[in-house]
């Protein structure tokens, strides 16, 4: 049960992905983390449906991670890569060629290996707020740092920073929401009375801005991969720390959980390198100056209409 919400979550989350990547990338603003982005896009209805197939995920996400391991669900949602990359060439036309596929399935399958393998053991219903405060200290740190050093680097590498960004912190959100649950189920008025899903709200909003300012500014292939890899991994790292769950050391798991690793890295690093997506950044950056490809100004109308291509 947990694992099949757990890949309705992650075709939901692809789905969502791809709406509000196509509305986000059409915003005429350069991208500035501004939360007036968010209110240009809730005017657009294409984008709306995005955040309702993001809604759903979130609820399937929740049902699952009531009922299931985190060594369950966030394997799964990895699937929301190759789902998000086969709905984006769909809805856009475009054709993404083996090398593209083989990255992703590389990248998936080398997280699902990852985080199978040293399936987290133990753990405690909920975590002292000491601990919390450390946990939710260090993400803010490391999306500060990420953010500030985005500021500094190209286009395409800001939309990087960014996405990986967002995903640690949706993996602080999945954390919350599996503490939130975990309270509830022993006092239904939990989820009234405590901090995590106020915390929880926060977070999505937070990384729903951090998201759509790197739609803005990169395609998809380069986008994808920082967000559902640092997602499910954030959310088992800060399940050790807070939850006190402990990855599997013994036989031959470590090495297999640096397969998974290194299979991870090589398609993300793959993926972000491909021909197809080299392109489409150098198209993003060209656009947003106003050119078309031979460095002529584009007219009005073409000037902030996304290539998509």
């Amino acid at each position: 049960m947990a694992l099949t919400l757990a890949l309705c979550s992650a075709f939901l989350y692809a789905l969502g992905w791809v709406l509000q990547y196509t509305e986000a990338a059409a915003d005429r603003a350069p991208p500035s983390l501004s939360p007036m982005l968010l209110g240009r896009l809730v005017r657009r209805p294409r984008w709306l449906a995005g955040i309702g197939a993001m809604v759903g995920g979130n609820v399937c996400q929740a049902v699952a991670l009531s009922t299931g391991s985190l060594a369950v669900v966030e394997p799964a949602l990895m699937a929301s890569l190759p789902f998000g990359l086969g709905l984006g060439a769909l809805w856009t036309r475009q054709r993404l060629r083996m090398p593209e596929w083989i990255a992703a399935i590389s990248v998936s399958s080398g997280l699902a290996l990852f985080l199978v393998v040293g399936a987290p053991t133990g753990g405690a219903v909920n975590a002292p707020l000491q601990e919390w405060g450390e946990v939710m200290g260090s993400v803010a740190a490391l999306s500060i740092g990420m953010l500030l050093l985005g500021r500094r680097v190209d286009r395409r590498a800001r939309a990087a920073l960014f996405a990986s960004s967002a995903g640690v912190v949706f993996g602080l959100q999945d954390a919350l929401t599996k503490s939130a649950l975990g309270s509830s189920s022993l006092h239904p008025l939990s989820l009234v009375t405590t901090w995590q899903p106020y915390v929880v709200v926060l977070c999505a909003l937070y990384g729903l801005l951090l998201a759509q300012d790197a739609y803005k500014s990169a395609p998809l292939p380069v986008t994808l991969p920082p967000l559902t890899i640092l997602e499910p991994v954030a959310g088992v790292v800060i399940g050790a720390a807070a939850f006190e769950e402990h990855l599997r050391t013994s036989g031959l798991a470590p090495l297999w959980e640096a397969v998974g690793i290194v299979a991870m890295v090589v398609g993300g690093v793959a993926l972000a390198r491909c021909p197809v997506v080299v392109g489409q950044a150098r198209q993003c950056r060209v656009s947003g100056l106003g050119l078309d490809g031979s460095g002529r100004p584009r007219s009005h109308d073409a000037q902030h209409r996304p290539d998509l291509r």
